[in-house]
C-alpha cells in the first residue's frame, strides 16, 4: 500500500500538468510542481491559500457550481476555461476535477488536473482565423491530393467556375482544365518543390458555363506532421478583365507613341517643367538650334532668345501659359551659330492631381521661309508705293465677292476727294475717274470678270 502509494506521489510530482487538491471550502491543501510551471507561485505560496487566487473575477461564479457538483460525488472530465497566472497573464486551460472523498465515502474535499492548452487554443484561432480567410476571399482556394482529386473547394471557387463544393470535392481537378492543358496539370505536379516554395504562372482554366478564364495561380505543397507531401494548394484569381485593361493600356501607349512620332516628324517639339526647365527636345529642336540634348535639358528657353520680342511679350506668354491657358504666337529665335529662324508656337500647360501647372509641352513649326518672302514682298509693296507716290500715280482694287472697291491714298489725292474709312468708294465716285469714252468698256470689262 505504501509502494503503491509512493508511487502515485512520484506521478503526482513529475507530471507536466498542474495538479492540485483543495477543501470544500476553496482552501488549497497541495502544489504540485506542474501547478508551479504553470502559474509560477511556489508551494509555498498557495497552500493554504484560496483557489480564487488563480481564478479569473469573471469566474468566480463557476466554481461555486462545480462545487455543488462534486458534493454529491459527480465527476468533471475535461472542461475548459480560463485561469490566471501570477504575473497576471490568463491561461486557456482543460480541468479535471474529481471528488475527494473519506472511509465513508463523504465527499471530504476536491482534486484538480489542470493543463495549459493556450497553444492548442492559439492554434485554434489562427486556423479559425485563416478558415475564415479562406471563406471570405474572392480568390478560389483548392485543395487535392495526389491524384488530383479536389478536396476542398472554397465560396471563392464556387463564384469563379460555377461548380459547388458538392460538385467538385471528390472529382479530378482536370474538370476545370481546359483538354489543351490538360498535360500543364502533372508538368506543375513534377516541379512542386519539396522545400516548400510556391509556383506562380498565368493560365487558363474553363468554368462550368464552358467560358474560358483566364487566371493567375499560386501553387503550394500541402505536407503532413512529417514533411511529406500530401497534396496542393492553390490560389486562383481571375485576371480576365486586368489583362484587358493591360491590352487596352498596351494598345493605347502605342497610339501615344504612334503620335509622337508623327509628331517628332512634322514638329519642332520641347517639354519644360513648371519652372521652364527643358526637360525633353526631340529631333528637330536640336538640329534647328543647332544645341545638342546634353546643352539644352536643364536649360531655360532663354537660350534661344534672339532678343527681338520685348520683354511685355515675354511676360504676356508666361501670364498666359501658367494661368492655365494655350498661348500661341510666331517667336524669331537664335540658334547656336548667331542665325536667327522664325517659328509658329503652340506652348499647351498640363496640369497635375490638384489642377496645378506641372509641365508645358511646345510645339512649333518653322516658319523662317515663310517670313523671308513676306518680308520680300513687304519691301517690293513698299518700293512700289514710293514709286508711285513719286510719279503721282493711284491705285485701286476691285473685290469681286463683296462687289467692293477700295482706293488708295494716292486715288483721293489725285481726284481732289476726301478720303474714306478704309479707302471704300461706291461705283459712281469709280465712274467719274474714268475717262467718259473708256467707262462703257471698263465696266463690261468688270462684268465679265465678276461672272468668272
Amino acid at each position: 500500500m505504501e509502494a503503491a502509494s509512493a508511487h502515485l506521489a512520484a506521478i503526482v510530482t513529475s507530471s507536466s500538468d498542474a495538479i492540485l487538491s483543495k477543501t470544500l471550502d476553496g482552501t488549497i491543501l497541495t502544489w504540485n510542481a506542474g501547478a508551479t510551471r504553470l502559474f509560477g507561485y511556489g508551494v509555498e505560496e498557495m497552500i493554504g491559500q484560496p483557489i480564487t487566487r488563480i481564478i479569473p473575477q469573471e469566474f468566480l461564479d463557476e466554481e461555486s457550481r462545480i462545487l455543488a457538483r462534486l458534493k454529491v460525488g459527480e465527476a468533471i472530465e475535461q472542461y475548459e476555461t480560463l485561469r490566471v497566472a501570477k504575473n497576471g497573464r490568463k491561461l486557456d486551460v482543460s480541468v479535471t476535477i474529481s471528488p475527494i472523498k473519506d472511509a465513508k465515502g463523504q465527499v471530504i474535499g476536491v482534486s484538480k488536473i489542470i493543463r495549459d492548452i493556450s497553444d492548442r487554443k492559439a492554434a485554434e484561432a489562427k486556423a479559425a482565423y485563416l478558415a475564415a480567410i479562406v471563406e471570405s476571399t474572392h480568390d478560389a482556394i483548392i485543395s487535392k491530393d495526389l491524384n488530383s482529386v479536389v478536396t476542398s473547394w472554397n465560396p471563392g471557387a464556387e463564384r469563379l467556375f460555377g461548380y459547388s463544393a458538392a460538385e467538385m470535392i471528390g472529382q479530378p481537378i482536370s474538370r476545370i482544365i481546359p483538354a489543351d492543358l490538360q498535360s500543364e496539370e502533372n508538368r506543375l505536379d513534377e516541379r512542386l518543390p519539396s522545400d516548400g516554395a510556391v509556383i506562380h504562372y498565368e493560365t487558363k482554366r474553363v468554368a462550368k458555363d464552358g467560358r474560358l478564364i483566364d487566371v493567375w495561380l499560386k501553387l503550394s505543397p500541402i505536407k503532413n506532421g512529417v514533411g511529406v507531401i500530401v497534396g496542393a494548394s492553390k490560389i486562383a484569381r481571375d485576371v480576365t478583365e486586368s489583362k484587358k485593361a493591360y491590352q487596352a493600356v498596351r494598345e493605347s501607349l502605342k497610339e501615344i507613341t504612334d503620335l509622337k512620332a508623327a509628331l517628332d516628324e512634322h514638329a519642332i517639339v520641347a517639354i519644360a517643367d513648371r519652372m521652364g526647365n527643358i526637360t525633353y527636345v526631340n529631333d528637330k529642336f536640336r538640329a534647328i538650334s543647332q544645341y545638342s540634348r546634353e546643352e539644352l535639358l536643364g536649360q531655360n528657353h532663354r537660350i534661344i532668345n534672339s532678343g527681338m520680342h520685348s520683354k511685355e511679350f515675354f511676360h504676356d506668354l508666361r501670364r498666359t501659359s501658367s494661368g492655365g491657358r494655350v498661348w500661341r504666337g510666331e517667336l524669331r529665335n537664335r540658334a547656336k551659330d548667331g542665325s536667327f529662324y522664325w517659328v509658329d508656337t503652340t506652348i499647351v500647360p498640363f496640369f497635375d492631381d490638384q489642377r496645378k501647372v506641372h509641365h508645358y509641352v511646345s510645339i512649333r513649326t518653322d516658319i523662317t521661309e515663310r517670313k523671308r518672302v513676306e518680308q520680300a514682298l513687304s519691301d517690293g509693296q513698299q518700293g512700289a508705293q514710293l514709286a508711285m507716290a513719286a510719279t503721282n500715280v493711284g491705285a485701286w482694287k476691285w473685290n469681286v465677292q463683296t462687289n467692293s472697291i477700295v482706293w488708295d491714298e494716292q486715288m483721293f489725292r489725285i481726284y481732289g476727294i476726301a478720303a474714306t474709312p478704309a479707302g471704300f468708294v461706291d461705283f459712281d465716285t469709280w465712274a467719274s475717274s474714268v475717262l467718259p469714252e473708256e467707262l462703257a468698256e471698263q465696266t463690261e470689262l468688270l462684268e465679265s470678270i465678276r461672272k468668272v
